[in-house]
């Protein structure tokens, strides 16, 4: 699970790229990583919750794919 200045970091760089690409038809996809979660357990201790790293990978790869449409794009145009 990704820390909550991992997913600061992150973010840092994913908004202005979604903000960038907001008018792909894609752009519905894209997604900023969501803080983790501090969640209480059955016994009354807590948990923190949020994505793993393959679910950050996922993400990643969402912005990849729609990133090269992008630029592919402005290469033509």
């Amino acid at each position: 699970m990704l820390n909550a200045y991992k997913v600061r970091k992150m973010n840092r760089i994913l908004e202005p790229l979604k903000e960038m690409m907001k008018e792909e038809p894609a752009a519905e996809w894209l997604e900023l990583i969501p803080m983790p979660v501090e969640e209480e357990t059955e016994d009354g201790g807590t948990v923190m919750k949020g994505m793993t790293y393959s679910d950050v990978m996922m993400v990643l790869t969402q912005y990849r794919c729609i990133e090269g449409e992008y630029f592919q794009k402005m290469l033509i145009a």
